[in-house]
């Protein structure tokens, strides 16, 4: 495996004590793989971003899985966003880097009772969301498909707002141009339309090449072809699992699809080059990040699988056989993603000293 930051990172780290070492070789380790948050409490939030921030781990995901989470989602963010509560000097000063959160946001879990509603609740999210520090949104559309808007119509949608949209209007599919109710509700829709055309939010979509069945691996691509064909998506975010040579193929597809901005149509293109007009894209368009999940394995966690499995996961029984075999299949699934350029996102939960240990052990063994 060539030579990398990542690896670079883990070889200085291993030089220096490794995970017996002072706090800065856990910072060296942890400078590439991001975080899933397991809490309950904002107290629970606060110990554990302070406990990771202080071993040098500073970029947390927030996930979005049951309904009207979205006022939880926005005060999570202000905590993470808040240095002198994580007990981090201020920026630019600090010899810390900035903190980074990405919000999950679940459309299924996010309906209101109409298009026009589901719509509002999300551009008021986005808002709400900068004004917070946020940046990044992993739009996930969730099993069954939502009644309203999925990942790919919202996109769509979004696409022709930059586009279409005037003061004071929003557009909504098959409705053509809806005047909003309320100097409030115009004022929140300027706002969203500024931090959409400067790219104060970026948006993310998921990405699963695991589906053991080509034909819904086919579909999960055309969809990923849809979504980066809006031009709206900056990061896409590989969905964990077992089999290295489906996540090798949907690596390389993906690679693929990025490069060509997933364009399939004339039509694709025309709307891409209205939005450029608009000035709603620069020339200078950055490249679409590509981050991928894993679970660094422990008996607990295997049992779980094993007895109740993540709905979209799919692990094989080798995997599952013991800790060692699934360290083995992680390390292959760690070759691939550093390989292709990947940033990893830790999936299992990371409370204390010995989980930390136990994922500076897997990244050291990847080298």
């Amino acid at each position: 495996m060539k030579a990398s930051a990542f690896q670079s990172a883990v070889q200085s780290s291993a030089g220096s004590g490794g995970i017996s070492g002072p706090s800065a070789a856990f910072g060296k380790i942890l400078s590439r793989p991001r975080i899933e948050m397991y809490f309950k409490t904002a107290t629970e939030l606060l110990t554990l971003a302070t406990f990771l921030s202080q071993k040098g781990c500073f970029a947390f995901n927030l996930t979005n899985k049951g309904k009207n989470e979205a006022a939880g989602l926005l005060s999570s963010t202000s905590l993470l966003m808040d240095r002198d509560k994580l007990g981090l000097d201020p920026l630019p000063d600090s010899a810390c880097p900035p903190v980074h959160v990405a919000c999950h946001y679940s459309m299924k879990f996010q309906q209101g009772r109409d298009e026009r509603e589901t719509l509002e609740k999300f551009q008021r999210f986005c808002v709400e969301y900068c004004r917070r520090g946020g940046k990044d949104i992993l739009l996930i559309s969730g099993n069954p498909k939502p009644k309203f808007f999925d990942a790919v119509s919202l996109l769509r949608t979004l696409q022709d707002l930059a586009v279409s949209a005037t003061s004071g209007m929003t557009l909504l599919p098959g409705r053509g141009d809806v005047q909003m109710d309320g100097s409030g509700e115009r004022e929140m829709i300027g706002e969203f339309m500024g931090i959409l055309k400067r790219g104060d939010v970026r948006f993310g979509v998921a990405f699963n090449p695991f589906f053991p069945e080509e034909m819904e691996r086919r579909a999960e691509r055309e969809r990923l072809r849809q979504k980066i064909a809006t031009g709206l998506v900056s990061h896409v975010w590989v969905q964990l699992g077992s089999d290295v040579c489906l996540l090798r193929e949907g690596l390389s597809f993906l690679r693929d699809v990025i490069g060509g901005e997933g364009e399939t149509s004339s039509s694709q293109k025309r709307k891409r080059k209205a939005a450029e007009t608009a000035d709603v894209k620069s020339e200078e368009q950055p490249t679409v990040r590509v981050i991928g999940s894993l679970f660094v394995p422990s008996k607990q966690l295997l049992a779980r699988m094993k007895f109740r499995p993540w709905k979209g996961v799919f692990l094989s029984d080798e995997y599952l056989s013991s800790v060692e075999a699934a360290e083995a299949v992680t390390l292959e699934v760690l070759k691939a993603f550093d390989e292709f350029g990947v940033e990893v996102l830790v999936e299992s939960a990371v409370r204390g000293e010995k989980d930390l240990e136990a994922l500076v052990r897997l990244l050291e063994k990847a080298v």
